[in-house]
């Protein structure tokens, strides 16, 4: 493989990144045209970047050969392909791409309508058409899982933003004394309360990091197992107030594994949710529990294909 942008020293990371629009990437029979990337600088000069602190076992690919590919999951949602560019050694730089919207490729492909939503705005749809978030038109959705998903509704509509509006898991609640996030920064909410922020919490203690066993421990009255979820309800309940506060919600789905719901992180969430919100009635948000019986994907995407069908109609959801 010899093209020119594999020439091109690392600090050409733009010049390259520009070079890549139009090719085309293929793999396991699915095409896909790149039709945006982004660059980013390496070692010691772009935080953003997964080369920035330096070779880990994880990322040790980019401080390889040019034209190497690193790829890893981000949010815990999405893939993303990272080339490789420069000389071998420590400064280094990736270009991400992102394919052409599969959405027109699919209804090209089938002649059909074709929904295609990220998993946390799928489930903020489908609280709307089938859930607990019917009688609402400006909510959130948070769900509680190994990372924290989340998705907003403004006026019946998902809020995209520029397409990744809502990840409340990466507001950094403590950005200098809290744990290290896979996104790069520190004291992520999902740094700090997610199910795996928890198990983590709980292993460091010497308890079971299985959630439903620590809250069956926390049950029992072990003050250490009680502790972890009600610091983890406090993180959770603040960020929740933020949200809340900024988009003068109606309601927010807490979605959450049946053991996660449990009186102590629950007391904690509110309380906090409280001290953090505004204290006027008119400006009061409510927090509706959800018990996530493992099923929110398939109710996020039945949910989008009611809501197409709706409007393909000229309809909108029902009341």
């Amino acid at each position: 493989m010899d093209y020119e942008w594999l020439h091109l020293p690392a600090e050409a990371v733009d010049s390259a990144a520009r070079m890549l629009l139009g090719w085309r990437l293929a793999a396991n029979g699915v095409t896909v045209r790149l039709t945006e990337v982004e660059a980013y600088s390496g070692l010691g000069d772009d935080p953003a970047s997964h080369a920035h602190r330096g070779v880990t076992a994880r990322n040790e690919v980019m401080f390889g050969p040019a034209g190497s590919l690193y790829v890893y999951q981000i949010y815990g949602l999405y893939f993303c392909a990272n080339v490789v560019l420069g000389e071998v050694g420590p400064r280094r730089a990736e270009v991400i791409g992102a394919g052409r919207r599969l959405t027109a490729a699919l209804q090209d492909a089938f002649g059909i309508g074709v929904a295609a939503e990220t998993p946390s705005n799928a489930i903020v749809v489908a609280e709307r058409m089938l859930g607990l978030a019917r009688a609402y038109e400006n909510y959130a959705v948070v769900s509680l899982q190994n990372e924290i998903g989340s998705g907003i509704s403004i006026n019946g509509d998902v809020y995209r933003g520029k397409g990744q509006a809502g990840e409340i898991g990466h507001l950094s609640l403590a950005p200098y004394s809290g744990a290290a996030c896979r996104c790069g920064k520190c004291g992520c909410l999902a740094s700090l309360a997610s199910l795996s922020a928890i198990s983590r919490q709980a292993l460091k203690r010497g308890l079971s990091d299985d959630i439903a066993v620590l809250a069956h421990i926390a049950s029992g009255g072990d003050p250490e197992a009680i502790e972890i979820f009600d610091c983890a309800g406090r993180w959770i309940g603040q960020a929740l107030a933020q949200v809340a506060n900024l988009f003068d919600l109606e309601a927010i789905v807490f979605r959450a594994p049946q053991p996660a719901l449990n009186i102590y992180l629950l007391k904690a969430l509110n309380e906090s949710f409280r001290a953090h919100g505004y204290n006027f009635d008119e400006c009061r948000t409510g927090i509706v529990i959800s018990p996530d019986e493992g099923d929110g994907y398939l109710r996020g995407a039945v949910g989008l294909a009611l809501d197409l069908l709706l409007r393909q109609g000229g309809m909108r959801r029902p009341p």
